[in-house]
Order: C-alpha cells, then structure tokens, then sequence
C-alpha cells in the first residue's frame, strides 16, 4: 500500500491553505463535542490534517481547502483536539511537510491513499500510527503497527496527564482519494 504524494514546488500553496492549529496545544480535557486524537508519526514530519467525506464506494473526498491543523509531529507522536467527526465524517492527513512551512509540500492526487480517522465525541483516542518514506521527489505514508497502544497510553501519562484515563483504540483507515485534497 505505497502512497505517492506529488511534490508541489510553490511554498505559496502551504501559506495559502489557509491553517488554523499550528501547534499541539496543552489539552486538560475533552468535552462531548470535541475529541482528542493520538497518531504515531515517524519520523518527525510537520503534517497537514484536513476534514473529509467516506463517500459511497469507501473513497475519501477533502471537504475543505484549508487545514483544521498543521502540525509537527513531538516525540513521535501528534496529539490534538478537533471538533468531533465520526461515520463517513472523518479528518484525513492530506500534506506533508518534511523540513517544514515554506520547504518542499508533498500533497495526494486523487487515486492516492491517505490515512483517514474519526473523532468520535468525548473521548481519547489512539487512531493507529503512519510511518513515511521517500526522497525529496516523492513520499509516501503507509501505516505503522510497530507503535504500540501502550506507547500512546506513555506519551499521553507522561505530556498530557489529564488525558490520561480511558484511551480508546480504533485504527486508522487508508483511503483512496476519490475528489482532491
């Protein structure tokens, strides 16, 4: 399952996505519309995550020209609160940036895989790990089963104590993008 990002050369497509989370932010709690979601990431990458659309062949549609966050990835792992999605409604990661805003901007063209996941409503939750690959003409994403639920479960105790109750697991999906990103 090799995704192939295109290389977009222009930095001016990263500065006009338009990005509204830029950080991982200290998170205390999680209320019933909003979800917080773990993701492995290795290696460290600044990734863009976008809202989308499960459409009705199991493809993934963006819904959205602009970022919900573009984050770096902290100790091999994102954490973030997003406002809660779940059913065909799902965030997927849709841009890498390896060194950065305003380096190179990898993106998927439609029949690329991408990694998609809910954010179900009140809760925590460990959505799998991604591990990328490639050179600086393509990368790729492919999921990562080498990062462990017990490793999340460390890395919320240890940065975000108040997180770190109940952790739910549910994998993240790779999904053919059907409408582009």
């Amino acid at each position: 399952m090799r995704i192939v990002l295109l290389m977009i050369l222009s930095a001016a497509s990263t500065l006009l996505s338009g990005c509204i989370q830029f950080k991982q932010s200290p998170i205390a709690a999680v209320g019933p519309k909003e979800a917080v979601i773990v993701l492995g990431v290795r290696p460290r990458a600044r990734l863009s995550v976008v809202n989308g659309e499960v459409d009705y062949i199991g493809g993934m549609k963006c819904k959205s020209w602009y970022n919900i966050a573009n984050v770096w990835s902290e100790d091999g792992f994102i954490v973030l609160k997003l406002p809660a999605r779940s059913g065909n409604q799902v965030y997927s990661i849709t841009q890498i940036l390896p060194t950065g805003i305003g380096g190179d901007s990898f993106v998927p063209s439609n029949g690329s895989l991408v990694p998609a996941f809910e954010a179900e409503g009140g809760t925590v939750t460990f959505v799998g790990a991604i591990r990328i690959t490639g050179d600086a003409n393509s990368r790729g994403i492919y999921p990562d089963p080498s990062v462990t639920f017990e490793e999340a479960k460390q890395i919320l105790a240890t940065k975000f104590p108040g997180l770190s109750g109940e952790i739910k697991a549910k994998p993240l999906a790779m999904k053919t993008v059907t409408k582009g990103c």
